[in-house]
């Protein structure tokens, strides 16, 4: 299984840039999971609106994003296709509870990820494992 370690080893010890997009009890399982599977190999920055989101991501930098693709104040799936045209070169990983096959497949082709609630700590090591871009290359 992937771990912080494992991390290291494959992406020669960089800090993983990680934000997402969710409601503050989504953003609080995410970050207690991947506090587990990467430890002190993350920054985590979480978002309850869109825009900060937007806002956050063109300052900071990233290599991860999870969107929640069905919250409040925007769709995620909107914000994902903005956040693609600005920096095309990150990973980015569409979260619902409910969606149609359909959908599923079509965030994965345009986004490189797609999960569902609830996940676990398998999922998303399988998640990073098959990132589309290393992280040692996003931008």
């Amino acid at each position: 299984m992937f771990r912080g370690d494992d991390f290291a080893a494959l992406y020669g010890g960089d800090i993983m840039r990680i934000l997402a997009f969710d409601d503050h009890q989504g953003l609080d399982e995410l970050q207690t999971i991947l506090k587990e599977l990467l430890g002190d190999k993350m920054c985590f920055h979480g978002f309850e609106s869109a825009d900060k989101l937007l806002k956050a991501a063109e300052k900071l930098g990233y290599d991860i994003v999870f969107a929640d693709v069905t919250y409040q104040d925007r769709s995620g799936l909107l914000m994902l296709e903005e956040l693609s045209f600005r920096c095309p070169r990150t990973n980015y990983v569409a979260v619902a509870s409910d969606l149609r096959e359909s959908d599923a497949m079509t965030m994965h082709y345009l986004h490189g990820g797609y999960i569902q609630k609830p996940y676990g700590i398998e999922t998303l090591a399988d998640t990073f494992s098959h990132l589309r871009y290393p992280i040692n290359e996003a931008v």
